[in-house]
């Protein structure tokens, strides 16, 4: 018999939102909510996928898609993510939109001990971000 792992929230802002082309990792899990993060973040773009870096520029709240998830997918998607070498998984507050509720939820974070040249840094600095995926 399976043994069932524990649930998880996952944030995420960029490939693997809904209509984007990573979402078919996530197409059997839970749709939680559409939220942002409490926490600003800098903001990268490699071209066709986007990363968030904590200590770059740090002015955007990042809007996302929060999905509940089986803890055995969460290794599923580090592999994608590469991670821990290009991305870091790190647990994040995140408000759930439209309300004042916050939650935590792992977010994937670029590890910039690892990556450090290839992207360009959003210059502007609204309140708000978010990934458009073509």
């Amino acid at each position: 018999m399976k043994t069932p792992y524990k649930k998880e929230f996952l944030f995420v802002y960029g490939t693997l939102k809904r209509g984007c082309r990573a979402f078919h990792f996530l197409k059997d899990e839970q749709f939680f909510s559409e939220g942002y993060t409490v926490r600003k973040y800098g903001f990268v773009s490699f071209g066709d996928f986007p990363a968030v870096v904590k200590n770059l520029r740090p002015c955007f709240h990042v809007k996302g898609e929060i999905f509940l998830i089986d803890g055995n997918k969460l290794s599923e998607i580090d592999e994608y993510e590469n991670c821990p070498y290009f991305y870091l998984r790190e647990s994040e507050k995140v408000v759930l939109l439209g309300t004042n509720t916050t939650i935590e939820c792992f977010i994937y974070v670029l590890n910039t001990k690892n990556v450090k040249e290839g992207f360009s840094i959003m210059h502007s600095c609204e309140e708000f971000i978010e990934w458009k995926c073509s």
